[in-house]
């Protein structure tokens, strides 16, 4: 089976334009409204930034002269931070070592002021249409590792079915899991599961048997420790807890976790943060 795409078929999106520029924001977004988008405003990057944490948009047009500081560089810095949808460049300043940069940072375009609209037009039917292709792909890429994380429990029987629907529900969330069961029922291949269908699958599967690791080790192995902690610490060492950031930390067997260092790490599952032994 084969599909075929068109421009056509993303031609709508929400699109964030930052520009300080009160006319120029208004003639762009009656232009791009007619084009059927939604248009999002801001005038600088700080306003820009408070919309994105609260919605997220298919592209952004970024002015590169931006107050306060009106620096071209300033905003090229920025780039990094706005990571996850398309940013096309518009400038009054048409050099070609800022447009390199521009690209080189992560930007999908780069256009000059004054802008031509049916340019502007084909260009961001372009990005969009690029970045939606790139959602579909990426959800097809996690449906399938999700179905080969669920092919690892085997078996018909109504317990397992439910057990494979509570996995699907809870997967995309980010919520804390316990998973209990006797030795050999699977802890594992469900944390596994868990996480291969979650948000974090492209990161770090970390998995700690609490058991096996002595108890006077065991902090020093979860938190890591910074140079000069004790002795022996002659350099800095990242914990298990901070190599699972980003992914899914397994801890078996945490029933066997010494409760002091139960309760320190009861706050890094209530407050998401992590103190290396010896930080201050």
């Amino acid at each position: 089976m084969s599909a075929a795409f068109s421009l056509d078929n993303f031609r709508t999106a929400r699109i964030l334009l930052v520009d300080d520029e009160p006319a120029f924001r208004l003639l762009a977004e009656r232009f791009l409204q007619q084009q059927g988008h939604q248009v999002l405003l801001a005038a600088d990057l700080a306003q820009a930034k408070a919309i994105l944490a609260q919605q997220q948009v298919d592209l952004i047009l970024l002015d590169l002269s931006l107050p306060p500081a009106f620096d071209p560089q300033a905003t090229l810095q920025a780039l990094p931070e706005l990571a996850g949808q398309p940013v096309i460049i518009l400038t009054g300043h048409a050099e070609r070592d800022l447009a390199l940069q521009a690209i080189s940072l992560g930007a999908w375009d780069f256009l000059a002021k004054p802008i031509d609209p049916d340019l502007l037009a084909v260009v961001v039917k372009r990005a969009v249409s690029k970045h939606l292709l790139e959602q579909e792909l990426n959800s097809f890429k996690r449906g399938a590792v999700a179905q080969q994380g669920l092919q690892q429990l085997v078996g018909v029987s109504p317990a397992l079915r439910n057990i494979r629907t509570l996995i699907e529900r809870i997967a995309p969330t980010d919520v804390r899991v316990l998973v209990t069961g006797p030795s050999g029922t699977g802890k594992e291949v469900v944390s596994r599961a868990l996480h291969q269908l979650s948000l974090r699958a492209a990161g770090p599967f970390v998995s700690v048997h609490c058991g096996a690791i002595p108890a006077e080790l065991l902090e020093s192995e979860l938190f890591g420790y910074v140079r000069g902690a004790f002795t022996g610490a002659d350099k800095d060492r990242q914990g298990l807890l901070s190599m699972a950031d980003g992914g899914t930390l397994f801890l078996d067997e945490i029933g066997e976790i010494p409760l002091d260092l139960q309760a320190k790490l009861l706050r890094v599952l209530q407050e998401g943060e992590i103190e290396r032994i010896g930080e201050e």
